[in-house]
């Protein structure tokens, strides 16, 4: 009978480890290797969790916008192809400020809002409730090809739990990633820290991320950078300035912005006293309408001799003549057969 039992023993073992067989490893061989597929190229790739970090009025919420309407739409993200796909905004902190964004956006592009492929939440998701999440998920699949799913913010779908606590933070990041499947994103729009160098809250959130886009405002310009990439290229920075729309609706006017992308503006240039009298005098010479108006040489010339404490002509003339050729090195003037015009630097001749 012993013999008989261990029999049965081993035949139940071997059907089990038979019915367990490849639940849990491949071989390597049988592994393809495959190019990031993209949402958008370079910057988004496809079944991750990303984060987009930046300070109260940085722009993020703009950026994630201008990102969920051109994969909603199919359109270039700035020149940079998209996947077309269905985008699910969880909007947190209020839609009517999200709608105006949003028409912004299509006034721009030429689109009707009701073409967007682009849904958005009607109550807050408390992302620690298990039974929402699964709600979602089950939204998510009914509506299909949901591509990329938005949290704006994480401190508004954290509700009550603490965002230092290690286990709060884990279990949030656990209930995004069962949203997350084999082609859909989910994008954390999240507060950074008092230095703006790194996500508010606990290190587990930049530890389970796949990217991180840090987004910093300065004066006009909306700095995006790569602050993690993890299984492709850092993209290059970004730089865009908010361009503000007017948007007529119901004999209503509503105004809101869209992103432009351009190249970010140089840091002011220290200049000397000669320097500050030749913009000055230049402003003065176009009444102040700059940049774009120009006044010749021989009109300027009289506007800083006038201003210069200099005692004889050929000392204010080799002043006039160096102030000219510096603010021109160093990219604050410009000239044309003898027309000089201050470049549009994205700040006013009084403000150097």
């Amino acid at each position: 009978m012993r013999g008989i039992t261990i029999s049965v023993e081993m035949m139940s073992e071997v059907k089990r480890l038979d019915k367990c067989k490849g639940n849990y490893f491949v071989h390597i061989s049988q592994l393809k290797l495959t190019q990031p597929q993209w949402l958008i190229e370079d910057i988004l790739e496809e079944e991750s969790l990303i984060g987009l970090i930046g300070s109260s009025g940085s722009g993020k919420s703009f950026l994630a916008i201008d990102m969920a309407c051109s994969i909603a739409s199919g359109m270039l993200f700035h020149g940079r192809a998209t996947t077309l796909g269905t985008v699910l905004y969880v909007a947190s902190e209020g839609k009517r400020g999200l709608t105006t964004r949003v028409e912004a956006w299509c006034h721009k592009y030429g689109i009707n809002s009701k073409n967007l492929d682009l849904h958005i939440s009607k109550q807050k998701l408390p992302m620690h409730d298990n039974n929402a999440v699964r709600d979602v998920l089950d939204e998510a699949n009914l509506i299909g090809n949901v591509r990329l799913i938005i949290i704006d913010t994480l401190a508004r779908s954290f509700g009550g739990h603490n965002e230092n606590s290690t286990q709060d933070m884990n279990h949030f990041i656990s209930n995004c990633d069962k949203l997350k499947t084999e082609h859909r994103s989910i994008m954390i729009v999240h507060h950074s820290g008092h230095s703006a160098e790194r996500a508010r809250g606990n290190s587990a959130f930049y530890a389970a991320l796949d990217a991180e886009l840090s987004v910093k405002k300065t004066n006009r310009d909306i700095a995006v950078k790569c602050t993690k990439m993890k299984d492709a290229p850092e993209f290059d920075a970004m730089n865009f300035i908010l361009v503000q729309t007017d948007i007529e609706r119901d004999h209503q006017v509503f105004q809101s912005c869209h992103l432009e992308e351009t190249t970010p503006l140089q840091k002011r240039a220290k200049l000397t006293e000669n320097e500050k009298l030749a913009l000055k005098t230049l402003s003065n010479g176009t009444n102040e309408n700059v940049p774009g108006a120009s006044v010749h040489v021989e009109e300027w010339r009289p506007l800083f001799y006038k201003g210069h404490p200099g005692d004889t002509v050929p000392t204010k003339n080799k002043a006039f003549s160096r102030a000219r050729k510096t603010l021109k090195e160093k990219g604050i003037i410009e000239v044309s057969n003898g027309y000089y015009s201050i470049r549009d630097s994205g700040t006013s001749a009084g403000h150097w």
